[in-house]
């Protein structure tokens, strides 16, 4: 004998975000000014910022 339920059973609604404010770094001279991450706060995004920032110097 099978078990199943009607409707969806893998649906859920996503929760709402409800932190006051995210950090975002994205590389503004790319084309599409690409996303290179979302963060909590802005010593977590300033410290991102220094492990990469040697990565996109043209020279």
């Amino acid at each position: 004998m099978s078990r199943s339920s009607a409707g969806r059973r893998f649906m859920r609604r996503p929760e709402v975000y409800r932190g006051e404010e995210v950090w975002i770094v994205q590389h503004d001279d790319s084309p599409h000014n690409t996303v290179l991450g979302v963060f909590a706060t802005a010593g977590e995004a300033d410290a991102f910022m220094d492990t990469v920032k040697d990565d996109s110097r043209t020279g």
